[in-house]
């Protein structure tokens, strides 16, 4: 590195240094979570259309 060793300090970094887990803390918990959702929100869905009342409002 020599006389640029300052300069090249950046790639060392941890949030450059290949290491995306830890970039965007909780997103992989809301990604989880949101499929979680999704998943509950179509077996609803169908429950309530196979089991469902038959009024309409």
């Amino acid at each position: 590195m020599g006389f640029f060793g300052k300069n090249d300090a950046w790639r060392n970094h941890p949030k450059l240094n290949g290491n995306f887990r830890f970039a965007f803390p909780g997103f992989g918990l809301g990604v989880g979570l949101f499929l979680v959702y999704v998943a509950y929100d179509q077996i609803a869905e169908r429950t309530h259309a196979r089991f469902g009342s038959k009024k309409h409002h």
